[in-house]
C-alpha cells in the first residue's frame, strides 16, 4: 500500500478525507509454483553427483538406501484482472496440496483480502513455499507484496513471481542468504522496469510495490573436518565420519533471514523468557513480539538523508497524514515509503530497491513468524497481532491446523479497525503466519 501508515506509529484520529492510500497523479510461470515442482538448491551450484538423489526424488547408487521424497508445497496469488467485491479473497494457485486445510495442517496459514477501494483491484500479492529438509524440519520461502499507484497490482504480481524464480536460479541461500536476497530484489526491480517498458497497461513511472521475503533455512554446516574426519580427527571435532552437518536436535541453529523494502512488516512471536528462579511451568502464558523489519518511512533519519542527498524532499501536505517523498518543488511522486520495487520516478530522488536484511537463529522459544502488509499494521500493533495468533492457536491446544482460522480472524479484525477509523476506506490486507 502506497501510504497509509500513521505518523510515528501513533493512531491519530483524523477526518476521513485526510487519509489517502496514495496520491492521484502477468506474469506466467509463477515462481513459487516452480519451486514446488522443481525444488530449490540452497547451496550455490549444487548439482546431484553420481549416485546422489535429487531433492525430492528417489535414486542413488545401487545398494544405497532410497531417499525419502521431499514434500514441497506452494501457494501464489493470481494477478487481479478485475475489481473484486470488498473483502473478497484473492484468487491463488496451490501446488503440492489439494486444499488450504492441508497447508494449515503443516502450520502455515494465509489470507489476502480486497480492501474497500471500489476503483482499484487488490494490489496485494504473496507467495508461500515450504519443503521438508530432513533431519532439521521444514525450510521455506515466504513473501508479501503491497502495490501502489495505477499499476501497483501488476508490480506486486510481477515481484511475487520473479523473486522466487531468481532465488532458484541463483542458489547460494545456504552460504550467503542475505547477499542472495539482495541480488534477487535488485534484479527483480530491473526486470520490472524492463517489462513496463515493453508491455501495454504496465506503467511503473508512479507505480511500485513494497516487498518482504522471509527464509527459514537449516543450520550452517560445520567446517569440513567436523563431517569428513575419521578416528581421532572426527572425535576431536565432536562427531564422527559421515555424520550430517550440525545437530538435528539443536533447533537454535535453524536460521531465519528476512529482506524487505517498504513497510510490509515481519514479526517473530516467541515465548516470554523465564525470570530468574522460575521453572518452566511458571513461564508466562504469552508471546513476545519482536519486529524483524523496520519500516522504510520518510521520517527515518537515515532514509530521509538519502532522499535529500539525491535531490528529493520529504514533506507533509496540508490535510494529509504521512510525510511523503517528492521531487524538489514538485507534487509527485508522493510516496509514503523510501524503498520499493518499481517507482521509476521515485528512483530519481533516492527511492531504492535494495532491501535491508537481517539474519537470526531460531531458538526453542520461537513460536510463530507473522508477515503482513500494512493493511494490518495501520491500526494493529505488532504485539496485539501476535497476541491474537497465540490466543487463537492455544485455545485449540496449539493444533497447527488452527493457524488458518487465526490469520482469517486477524485479517477480519484489521478490516473492522479500518471501518471504525475511516468508515469508507479500507486498505488491502494480507497475512501469512508460519508456526515454528
Amino acid at each position: 500500500m502506497g501510504s497509509c501508515a500513521s505518523k510515528d506509529g501513533e493512531r491519530a484520529t483524523v477526518e476521513r478525507s485526510r487519509r489517502r492510500l496514495s496520491l492521484s497523479v502477468g506474469r506466467g510461470n509463477r515462481g513459487a509454483a516452480e519451486l514446488a515442482k522443481e525444488g530449490i538448491d540452497i547451496n550455490r551450484d549444487q548439482q546431484p553427483g553420481p549416485g546422489q538423489a535429487e531433492e525430492g526424488k528417489q535414486g542413488g547408487a545401487e545398494g544405497e538406501e532410497e531417499k525419502t521424497p521431499t514434500r514441497r508445497v506452494s501457494v501464489s496469488g493470481k494477478l487481479s484482472q478485475e475489481v473484486q467485491e470488498s473483502f473478497a479473497s484473492k484468487e491463488f494457485d496451490l501446488e503440492g496440496v489439494a486444499k488450504v486445510s492441508e497447508l494449515s495442517s503443516l502450520g502455515v496459514g494465509f489470507a489476502c483480502r480486497k480492501g474497500l477501494k471500489p476503483e482499484a483491484p487488490n494490489q496485494d500479492d504473496f507467495f508461500i513455499f515450504r519443503a521438508e529438509a530432513p533431519p532439521y524440519g521444514p525450510i521455506g520461502v515466504y513473501g508479501v507484496f503491497d502495490g501502489h499507484g495505477p499499476s501497483g497490482h501488476r508490480v506486486s504480481s510481477f515481484a511475487q513471481a520473479e523473486i522466487p524464480k531468481i532465488l532458484r536460479e541463483l542458489g547460494g541461500l545456504q552460504e550467503d542468504p542475505q547477499g542472495t536476497l539482495t541480488t534477487a530484489f535488485e534484479e527483480t526491480h530491473k526486470s520490472i522496469l524492463q517489462a513496463a517498458a515493453q508491455e501495454e497497461n504496465f506503467d511503473c513511472q508512479l507505480s511500485g510495490a513494497t516487498g518482504t521475503v522471509a527464509l527459514i533455512l537449516p543450520p550452517l554446516p560445520p567446517p569440513p573436518a567436523e563431517v569428513s574426519g575419521e578416528g581421532e580427527e572426527a572425535a576431536e571435532a565432536g562427531g564422527k565420519a559421515g555424520t550430517p552437518p550440525g545437530d538435528p536436535n539443536d533447533s537454535k541453529r535453524r536460521r531465519l533471514v528476512v529482506a524487505h523494502v517498504g513497510d510490509s512488516r515481519c514479526v517473530l512471536g516467541k515465548r516470554k523468557p523465564l525470570k530468574p528462579g522460575e521453572k518452566e511451568k511458571e513461564r508466562p502464558d504469552a508471546l513476545l513480539a519482536v519486529d524483524l523489519t523496520e519500516d522504510h518511512k520518510p521520517l527515518r533519519k537515515d532514509e530521509k538523508a538519502r532522499i535529500e542527498a539525491a535531490g528529493g524532499e520529504v514533506k507533509q501536505l496540508e490535510g494529509d497524514i504521512p510525510h511523503r517523498v517528492f521531487m524538489k518543488d514538485k507534487l509527485f511522486p508522493g510516496l509514503a515509503m523510501t524503498r520499493a520495487l518499481g517507482d521509476k520516478v521515485g528512483a530519481q530522488v533516492g527511492v531504492i530497491a535494495t532491501p535491508e536484511t537481517k539474519e537470526i537463529e531460531l531458538g526453542d522459544d520461537a513460536f510463530v513468524i507473522l508477515m503482513c502488509s500494512d493493511g494490518v499494521w495501520e491500526f494493529i500493533e505488532s504485539q496485539e497481532a501476535i497476541d491474537m495468533i497465540w490466543k487463537a492457536v492455544k485455545k485449540k491446544a496449539a493444533k497447527k491446523e488452527e493457524i488458518q482460522g487465526a490469520v482469517e480472524a486477524l485479517a477480519y479484525e484489521a478490516w473492522r479497525r479500518w471501518l471504525k477509523e475511516e468508515e469508507d476506506v479500507v486498505d488491502d490486507i494480507t497475512v501469512i503466519a508460519i508456526l515454528l
